[in-house]
């Protein structure tokens, strides 16, 4: 008997893993990432690294992200999206990010005295902290216009955050993902879906 529930149970692991593995070569969502979550189930979990999104989102912080968010829907302003951006210059390194979008395609972009204006419109950016918005980075950004396809990203923490300020505007194919709740928040912010 116990041979038999073994044997099932092995072959019952194999069906399984064949089918997990077919639907990753497949790629149903069509996903632009080699990670099995997100191919296979459309959602990943990221661990944020860096204090670049305080203070929404803190080092220590695990995050649910859908990868499924854009198929039939648009980026747009105040989305907090992940995307691939090379570490270095001319290099083929990738690595991902994770930034709020500001502006979308024919935005016009302007940082003054620490204020976001889009298309000359004051933004009331209540998750950005005056404590984290103080450098002469952060404070003013001369306009600019967000190009077709693109969206221009920032951190909420201005001056610790490499962005679209240095880099440039994100392509929105270059877009894998968009967060979407805190899992498990430093500080009791477990459960927090992310605006």
């Amino acid at each position: 008997m116990i041979k038999r529930i073994s044997k099932l149970l092995i072959m019952l692991f194999i069906i399984i893993s064949l089918g997990l593995v077919s639907i990753y070569y497949i790629n149903p969502y069509n996903l632009k990432t080699d990670n099995i979550r997100p191919r296979v189930f459309g959602f990943d979990i990221y661990q944020i690294p860096s204090k670049s999104m305080e203070p929404l989102l803190t080092p220590g912080d695990y995050i649910s992200v859908s990868n499924l968010a854009y198929s039939d829907n648009v980026p747009k302003r105040n989305d907090v999206i992940v995307f691939y951006r090379k570490r270095i210059k001319n290099s083929e390194t990738k690595v991902q990010y994770i930034k709020r979008i500001v502006g979308i395609e024919g935005d016009n972009i302007q940082l003054q005295n620490g204020k976001l204006f889009v298309n000359k419109t004051l933004v009331n950016e209540i998750y950005v902290s005056a404590s984290n918005n103080k450098t002469p980075y952060s404070l003013n950004m001369s306009l600019l216009t967000v190009p077709q396809n693109h969206v221009f990203v920032m951190g909420d923490n201005r001056d610790k955050s490499a962005d679209s300020r240095i880099y440039g505007s994100i392509a929105v194919n270059e877009i894998i993902a968009k967060a979407s709740k805190i899992l498990y928040g430093v500080n009791n912010r477990s459960g927090n879906k992310i605006k």
